[in-house]
């Protein structure tokens, strides 16, 4: 591995890639990769903190959370957040929105119900959304697979397109659109 050599990892906040900034340093028991960033284990920050420290794919949403927000998702959870990736959020999200898109109750993609079956989950605001497991194996939309869809106000479901950043009081999912409420 060569010193600016990017490597692809998933640590407990997410990131895609890091940066080799000192490559192949002996030690007596090994060599080390020195890198550009912390990693952090899975489980370890709350959702909030989550939501905060993914600058790759979850900054639009993120900026957009109150400060009784962010209190809310720092707390005991179980949540789940369904975030819609930054190229997805175009304007303001009302603090309304952004609870649209939490439902207090843990699903990781392991306990997505059956392909094609339909459950209702309620958001912290009280409305309904229609959660469909996506077919085996999963159908393809723009490029990304289609692991689930959820329901909102419009005609157009939103697909959750990555699964799995948990956290320690819940777990994130990114979708592909706002949910409307």
């Amino acid at each position: 591995i060569a010193e600016g050599a990017q490597l692809n990892i998933w640590d407990g906040v997410g990131r895609t890639s890091i940066t080799i900034t000192q490559a192949d340093v002996g030690a007596s028991n090994g060599v080390l990769q020195v890198v550009s960033d912390v990693l952090l284990p899975r489980g370890v920050l709350t959702v909030s903190q989550m939501l905060r420290a993914n600058v790759d794919y979850f900054s639009e949403f993120s900026s957009q959370m109150t400060a009784q927000v962010i209190a809310e998702l720092d707390g005991p959870g179980p949540f789940t957040v369904f975030v819609p990736l930054d190229d997805a959020v175009s304007g303001v999200l009302s603090p309304t929105v952004v609870r649209h898109h939490v439902v207090r109750q843990l699903l990781g993609a392991a306990n997505f119900p059956a392909p094609n079956v339909s459950v209702q989950l309620t958001t912290l605001i009280n409305l309904r959304t229609t959660f469909t497991s996506g077919s085996q194996p999963p159908a393809v939309k723009n490029g990304r697979s289609v692991l689930a869809t959820l329901s909102d106000r419009t005609a157009t479901r939103a697909v959750v397109t990555d699964v799995d950043f948990y956290a320690a009081n819940g777990v994130i999912h990114s979708i592909d659109k706002v949910l409307v409420p």
